[in-house]
């Protein structure tokens, strides 16, 4: 699902002047004044800048790995980065892992310049971004927590045995207890970092929580899964104007 949010209302005679041609396409959609683009469907696409865009801020969260490996994905993100008019950039959104499988990864334009990087397995993901968190690894009976937007995920060592999973950092999500499922993030933006969860089957806390329907919930966006179960997928959202509103925390919010 990918969507569309507005502030201010269509820019007048757009539609007249361009005769209707771009109504279903994404340059189409133009709106002057503060808006956001959030893509959570799975796969890679292409997102063209709207009219009266110059600039935007980027959120891409990795995908998490499924269990028993159970990382958690990278969260990256880059502000105030210029665009023009009709340029055309490509998104990729990760998946979550199947059993014995990681996350993908996502990213905005290339991998160098802004990732979250899905998990690999046990590992976490790292980031690519000016800022960002790396995802919570884990040794295994548990899941690890998504990176935050300005530190780590919760990890959880397999050593710690009955022992609650560590805590997110920097908004990030919790690690689950025992064989339980690591917590997601929200995207909207930083907010507190999930728990660690306890005792056993218990998920990790969801880290920088929000609204529905992009606030995050068990695993989304990019927990590591329970013992047996998937991970959580993972996400990429821009907004704009890119001098105003900027990760982790400065108007980063639905408008």
């Amino acid at each position: 699902m990918n969507e569309w949010h507005r502030k201010e209302s269509p820019v007048q005679g757009l539609s007249g002047l361009w005769g209707g041609v771009c109504s279903n396409l994404n340059l189409g959609m133009a709106y002057e004044g503060d808006s956001q683009y959030t893509d959570v469907t799975v796969g890679t696409r292409s997102w063209s800048v709207p009219f009266g865009v110059t600039s935007i801020s980027i959120l891409t969260v990795g995908g998490g790995a499924g269990g028993p490996g159970n990382g958690a994905g990278g969260t990256g993100w880059y502000n105030n980065y210029p665009v023009s008019f009709g340029q055309t950039f490509t998104i990729s959104v990760g998946g979550g892992g199947g059993q014995n499988q990681g996350g993908g990864d996502s990213y905005f334009h290339q991998s160098t310049l802004v990732q979250g990087e899905g998990a690999p397995g046990q590992s976490g993901g790292t980031y690519v971004g000016q800022g960002g968190g790396n995802g919570g690894f884990t040794s295994g009976l548990g899941g690890a927590g998504t990176g935050g937007y300005d530190g780590n995920g919760g990890s959880r060592n397999e050593g710690s045995g009955g022992a609650a999973g560590q805590g997110g950092s920097g908004g990030g999500g919790g690690a689950g207890g025992y064989w339980g499922a690591g917590g997601g993030i929200g995207l909207y933006g930083e907010g507190p970092s999930g728990s660690g969860g306890y005792p056993h089957w218990v998920s990790g806390g969801l880290g920088s929580p929000g609204p529905s329907p992009y606030g995050g919930s068990g695993t989304r966006y990019g927990g590591g899964g329970s013992y047996s179960g998937t991970g959580g997928q993972g996400a990429v959202r821009i907004l704009w104007p890119g001098n105003t509103r900027q990760y982790p925390n400065t108007n980063t919010g639905d408008v």
